[in-house]
């Protein structure tokens, strides 16, 4: 290739990225959680419609006093994701977790795949089957998920990335003991000083939830940075994608009515007559869910080993 040829490939790619870091909108957005803050710059020029879609639930504080309501590892034991976004915690007690209430949706999203599930990033969660059935629940990759999610049922939408040492407080949630509460969503929710003995005799608050008090926006300057967080593929989405604007028209009534199987599965089942939604975020197939057993008419809910 002849020097002056390389000179102005060079250039022009140069040109390229420099236009895409100026235009590209970059939202930055903090967690506050019982744990401490959580920092997550989004990807605007790359998922328009999703950041439009999550910012929505944030700014009309539908995410406010909510929890993360699913630690999830993989059948070998890694660490896979953390989600919330689902169920709002109204100050009382509960001793089934199952009687908390949802979020309402603001309608079903379409889906935007395109960067990697990799550890560190923010998802939307959906139903098995149903690429496009995301709303307002969303999880952090807790390990390097890519070869499970980026594909499956169409591809899990990154929309963002944990800055700083935000993670060690995503970790930290990881670490709780998780318990599971049949199912529905709470098979492995994630409690604080709580044990096998509260379980049946000890209401689930303030204490022992894993708590978000809220989300909102602490930056919402164009900044690049995060271009030297993405991969080719991710790159090469920012560089294609248009910005189109937020869906609208989206129902606030049209509430999530599907619970996924608690057995995980390539694609998650799921059953329209639960009250009890959650989006799911499914793994591989064969991955084990904690068993439940009946004893004396009582659901006994056994600790996974955190």
């Amino acid at each position: 290739m002849h020097r002056r040829s390389f000179v102005a490939r060079s250039s022009a790619v140069l040109s390229v990225l420099t236009l895409t870091a100026v235009s590209a909108h970059a939202t930055t957005v903090r967690f506050e959680t019982v744990l401490g803050d959580i920092d997550v710059q989004l990807f605007d020029t790359a998922t328009p419609q999703t950041v439009a879609n999550f910012l929505a639930y944030a700014t009309g504080c539908d995410y406010n006093d909510t929890m993360f309501h699913r630690s999830a590892t993989l059948q070998n034991g890694s660490p896979f994701v953390l989600q919330g976004g689902g169920f709002n915690y109204d100050g009382s007690g509960e001793t089934d977790p199952n009687n908390f209430r949802k979020i309402t949706s603001r309608g079903d999203i379409p889906n935007e795949p395109g960067i990697s599930n990799t550890r560190g990033t923010i998802a939307m969660a959906k139903l098995g089957g149903n690429p496009d059935s995301a709303t307002s629940q969303f999880f952090f990759n807790l390990g390097d998920n890519a070869a499970g999610l980026d594909d499956n049922n169409g591809g899990f939408t990154v929309f963002g990335q944990v800055l700083g040492d935000g993670m060690d407080v995503v970790d930290a949630f990881a670490a709780l003991p998780t318990f599971n509460f049949g199912p529905g969503a709470f098979g492995e929710l994630p409690l604080r000083d709580f044990d096998d003995t509260d379980v049946f005799n000890k209401p689930i608050d303030d204490s022992n939830l894993a708590l978000i008090h809220g989300i909102h926006a602490i930056d919402d300057n164009t900044d690049s940075s995060f271009l030297s967080d993405l991969d080719l593929a991710a790159l090469n989405t920012l560089l294609t994608a248009t910005a189109e604007p937020a869906t609208a028209g989206l129902d606030p009534a049209d509430a999530l009515n599907t619970s996924a199987d608690p057995q995980f599965a390539q694609q998650a089942s799921a059953s329209s007559s639960s009250s009890n939604a959650s989006a799911q975020v499914v793994p591989e197939p064969g991955t084990a869910a904690i068993a439940l057993t009946f004893t004396a008419g009582l659901l006994h809910r056994r600790r996974r080993n955190a």
